[in-house]
């Protein structure tokens, strides 16, 4: 008798299990021809899904290099930071597409003007080591910052390395020993015994005193980020003043302005100019590395060293003073050097 329930029991175990089977591989199929479905009629994160279904091979998907590149390349044809991300990683690595460092760079530049943190980082990676574009110490510290403030602890390390090396800033072993601690303290597994040796080396540079310095500026950072707060650019003791800037308010205009796509004619303002100081100006365009600051009146402003970290986020109409080789941003509250081209 109790054979017969062992056999019945098993029977019956092998039904549940087959069932609840077929039962998992029917929804799974109706999921993936959903999936594609929504893909061809142009749904942009199922485009997204499917192409690293293919790249992974995941997801009832063969692995497939040709149909990931296809899917991420729609995607990325719509703006999906994502997608343009993958892309680019793909063009870099030569994977489903022939290797074009060019491309991958112009993908990557897409996808990091979104604010895609992976790609702000391979930016600046890419600018530091002249990769796809040429080499650029300047926008790398640029890029390499953007990344290292949303928290990414591979591009923490690599501002510490270039505060120690000098390179697009001045040498700073303060600062270099700051952000060494900040990316050891972010834990990145993959770099964890690149930033303990960074942070052994830079602080055998350094004073008690500028460690401890280093230090209250890392516990600092990281208790007021949040709150867009960004690290300094400099140490006191480097040749700059340290001041940690804050995110830029953006002021509610009290005037009309024109909309430069728009055709809406802007009022022209007085321009007043006692002694050196020229006020009246307005930011007519500014290059996408913040570089180059084009006036309404015609005149191209060079930005020097890392204070295109502030220019990269001005807009147009935004008024400016210009005053002693200085352009002085009355919305946002930034004051950097220039040099005037024309």
């Amino acid at each position: 008798m109790k054979m017969k329930y062992v056999l019945l029991l098993s029977a019956l175990s092998v039904l549940v299990i087959g069932a609840a089977f077929w039962g998992f591989k029917r929804h799974r199929d109706r999921f993936e021809r959903d999936l594609l479905e929504r893909a061809r009629a142009g749904d942009v994160k199922s485009q997204f899904e499917l192409a690293w279904a293919h790249q992974n091979g995941r997801r009832n998907v063969s692995k497939d290099w040709k149909a990931a590149f296809d899917w991420y390349s729609r995607a990325a044809a719509q703006g999906y930071a994502k997608a343009q991300d993958n892309l680019a990683f793909m063009y870099a690595k030569g994977d489903g597409v022939k290797k074009d460092d060019v491309t991958a760079f112009q993908w990557y530049q897409k996808a990091a003007s979104q604010g895609d943190l992976v790609a702000e980082r391979n930016l600046g990676w890419r600018y530091e080591e002249g990769i796809g574009v040429p080499q650029d110490y300047i926008a790398a510290v640029v890029w390499l910052r953007k990344a290292a403030e949303q928290g990414d602890g591979r591009s923490q390390l690599a501002l510490a390395l270039i505060y120690a090396k000098g390179r697009g800033v001045q040498v700073d072993h303060v600062m270099a020993y700051a952000w060494a601690l900040v990316a050891q303290a972010t834990g990145d597994q993959s770099s964890k015994d690149l930033t303990k040796k960074a942070v052994d080396e830079i602080q055998k540079q350094l004073t008690p005193a500028q460690v401890l310095q280093a230090q209250q500026l890392a516990s600092s950072w990281w208790t007021s980020h949040p709150n867009g707060t960004k690290m300094p650019e400099y140490s006191k003791d480097g040749q700059q003043t340290a001041v940690a800037k804050q995110a830029p308010v953006r002021h509610v205009r009290t005037t009309a302005r024109a909309d430069a796509e728009g055709g809406i004619a802007r009022p022209s303002i007085p321009r007043s100019r006692p002694g050196d100081r020229e006020t009246g100006h307005w930011v007519k365009s500014v290059s996408d590395d913040g570089g180059m600051v084009a006036l309404e009146d015609g005149s191209v402003w060079r930005v020097s060293g890392t204070d295109t970290v502030d220019t990269f986020t001005w807009l147009p109409t935004e008024d400016v003073i210009v005053c002693d080789g200085k352009l002085v941003n009355t919305d946002s509250n930034d004051t950097v050097e220039a040099s005037r081209l024309k």
